[in-house]
């Protein structure tokens, strides 16, 4: 097996970008496994709303986004002598995957924390499985169609927590004087829409 990994900081810019290209063969099956290549576009937190500036003390200065993408293109169990030839494409998948979380936290009532968060997904398939029955064979045929399909999710999150703290006192001549306690306590909530069709 053997595998080449480069890496990139934008300079100032929040941006992040890699390259990964793998291979792998079993010589006793006669198969290889291929990554060429994986390809990831990351993104460091950053406050759109917030000025260079500001405190950063307002609530819209406090949310922040992240993002990350990547680009995959492998293929598991492929026949060596398949390897750049003209059959090596339809053992190849390819796909992009995107992820943006939104987050913002914020002081409540001055003893709770306060945790919102969107978390918006996207999925780029350019190879899919279409399944239907065949009424003359009595089984279920799944055909691979070619062809951009996307997929999105997202869910909202909320979260409020507290800390609370105690002391018991021992009274007498020994040696523990007191305990000191903190419990955690938080409540929190997710939401997800369901996009699956009947």
């Amino acid at each position: 097996s053997s595998s080449i990994n480069l890496s990139k900081v934008w300079g100032n810019s929040p941006f992040t970008t890699s390259v990964n290209i793998r291979q792998s063969q079993n010589n006793s099956t006669g198969t290889m496994s291929l990554t060429l290549p994986n390809f990831s576009l990351s993104m460091n937190r950053i406050f759109p709303f917030r000025k260079a500036s500001s405190s950063g003390k307002k609530w819209y200065e406090k949310i922040n986004v992240t993002w990350n993408m990547n680009a995959n293109n492998t293929a598991a169990s492929m026949p060596i002598e398949a390897f750049m030839g003209p059959e090596m494409g339809k053992y190849m998948k390819f796909g992009v995957t995107h992820a943006i979380p939104i987050k913002a936290s914020y002081n409540v009532l001055r003893h709770f924390n306060l945790n919102v968060g969107v978390n918006y997904n996207e999925a780029w398939n350019f190879k899919t499985l279409q399944k239907h029955w065949d009424e003359d064979n009595g089984m279920i045929v799944a055909d691979t169609v070619s062809g951009m399909k996307s997929l999105r999710t997202f869910n909202t999150t909320a979260s409020l927590s507290t800390m609370l703290y105690g002391t018991f006192q021992f009274k007498g001549k020994g040696s523990l004087k007191a305990i000191r306690h903190v419990m955690n306590v938080s409540l929190g909530y997710t939401y997800a829409p369901d996009f699956s069709t009947p």
